[in-house]
């Protein structure tokens, strides 16, 4: 069992920022993560 707990504090313009943290059950983080995105219309 783990909890992914996700949000999305800014996105301006043509990006995106998203970030992420894992959880264990027993509520001790084991990972973080982060991504950027570039948003264009074709």
């Amino acid at each position: 069992w783990l909890l992914y707990s996700m949000d999305s504090p800014n996105t301006n313009g043509a990006r995106g920022f998203t970030r992420g943290s894992l959880y264990q059950r027993d509520g001790t983080l084991i990972a973080s993560v982060a991504q950027e995105g570039l948003i264009r219309q074709r």
